[in-house]
């Protein structure tokens, strides 16, 4: 079974660092400030975090899985923490979308340079035609990863997983094969079967009732995997 991250687990009311005083990107509730763990020290490694969101229908239109668009002031909240501490310069982000290339794509960016950098890649692009394709995105991050190769590299796709690719499966499959840690983060289901029994992919879902928070710790969790955090088990 593959490292399923619950609500539960991943709840960022006991954490120590980041703060979010927002709605949750699936849940109409009105939180308390939610906080993230520590953010540790920079990696003895490079690290390339690389992310996807899906913009299509299901996820944006009325009645969709995150139709205020607050994902993605979770994801600034994850990013904007580690930012803060970065001083190495080997830690770099690129942001895509299922309509990637467009307007909305970020190259790799070091975090030190802040969330400025990065804050187009935190909104639904102009002209975006909301795709619920998720192979040329994939292609586009492979194309990314085979381009820094001593880097560590952290691929997370952000969707509901109810995808139009012509061979759903196939596409999945690349996924789970890609050269780094693939991690799902799934929007109100548990996810594909074919991703939930994989071994080597991390599965967050994110439900309606899970706590505000739930996503900016999955973001979270996959920028500081690599960190030096002293109370972390290796």
């Amino acid at each position: 079974m593959s490292r399923l991250l619950s609500g539960p687990q991943l709840s960022g009311q006991q954490f120590g660092e980041g703060r979010l005083g927002v709605r949750s990107g699936v849940t109409d509730r009105t939180p308390a400030a939610v906080r993230l763990g520590p953010v540790g020290k920079c990696p003895d490694v490079p690290v390339l975090l690389i992310t996807t969101v899906d913009n299509s229908g299901s996820v944006v239109g009325t009645g969709g899985n995150d139709p205020c668009g607050n994902r993605f002031q979770e994801m600034r909240l994850a990013i904007e923490t580690v930012a803060k501490r970065c001083k190495c310069g080997d830690e770099l982000v690129a942001m895509l979308n299922f309509d990637s290339p467009n307007s909305g794509d970020v190259a790799p960016t070091a975090l030190r340079d802040g969330i400025g950098s990065l804050g187009r890649g935190l909104a639904i692009p102009q002209h975006s035609a909301g795709s619920s394709v998720l192979g040329p995105s994939l292609a586009q991050a492979r194309h990314i990863a085979d381009r820094h190769p001593k880097h560590r590299v952290v691929f997370v796709v952000l969707s509901d997983f109810q995808l139009f690719d012509s061979d759903v499966a196939g596409v999945l499959s690349e996924f789970t094969n890609f050269p780094g840690q693939p991690h799902a983060v799934v929007l109100r289901s548990a996810g594909p079967a074919a991703l939930v029994e994989d071994p080597r992919v991390i599965v967050s879902p994110v439900s309606p009732t899970d706590p505000a928070g739930t996503l900016a710790k999955a973001i979270f969790t996959a920028l500081t995997a690599t960190r030096r955090i002293p109370s972390r088990k290796r």
